[in-house]
């Protein structure tokens, strides 16, 4: 159940995928089924400690089509070696059934910073590299293929490499998760397999000097925020 703060009215939404940043928990993004995002915050509504979700913003025409998945950055896998500041904490990714994916910050509204749209068929899931290179990310589609990019090496044009899963005809690759080492690329298939890839070392490691440089290119592209 949810609550609009601009006409202070409760509506049902048909929520498909959902994350939060891990610097602010209290407050969620929601991916929808009509391809909308909704900004909402979480906070209890009685003394029986009952929850509800107060949506403070909303991004109509998000995606034209189902959202699938919302990623946050994941600070909390290298903040033992480098502090990234808010424009990078901030950003999160989407994907979608129009072919594409987004990246987007928490702070800047109704604007996307980049839309990828390499792919040819529904994005299934898209999701940061937790332990690796900082800005390295990889997304699933239903061609059976995953795609991996790197926004340190070229933040407009990041695609690096291109797994096709099987040569099976109609298997879609529906669901993928790095290790928290870095070292495997989890992804799932439509036929119920599953594959783990060695993850090269270029993208697996992470360092001060790879952390600097993803910090340098947000500053560069994204800015404050």
């Amino acid at each position: 159940k949810t609550s609009d703060q601009s006409n202070s009215r409760q509506l049902e939404l048909i929520t498909t995928c959902f994350d939060f940043s891990f610097r602010d928990h209290g407050n969620v993004i929601l991916g929808s089924d009509e391809g909308s995002l909704y900004k909402a915050e979480i906070f209890t509504e009685n003394n029986a400690g009952d929850q509800s979700l107060l949506i403070k913003e909303s991004v109509d025409a998000a995606h034209y089509g189902p959202i699938t998945s919302v990623n946050f950055f994941p600070v909390q896998f290298s903040q033992q070696k480098y502090n990234f500041k808010e424009n990078v904490s901030g950003l999160y990714l989407t994907s979608s059934y129009d072919w594409t994916v987004k990246l987007w910050h928490s702070k800047l509204g109704s604007s996307n910073v980049l839309t990828f749209d390499h792919m040819t068929d529904y994005v299934y899931d898209v999701k940061w590299n937790v332990g690796g290179k900082p800005g390295t990310f990889a997304c699933c589609d239903g061609e059976g293929q995953v795609n991996i990019f790197d926004l340190t090496q070229d933040f407009n044009h990041p695609l690096v490499n291109t797994i096709t899963i099987t040569e099976k005809k109609n298997v879609a690759a529906t669901t993928l998760q790095w290790t928290y080492d870095s070292k495997y690329l989890a992804v799932g298939d439509s036929d119920g397999t599953l594959r783990f890839y060695n993850v090269h070392k270029s993208i697996s490691q992470q360092t001060l000097s790879s952390c600097e440089a993803f910090q340098a290119v947000v500053n560069k592209y994204v800015g404050d925020v």
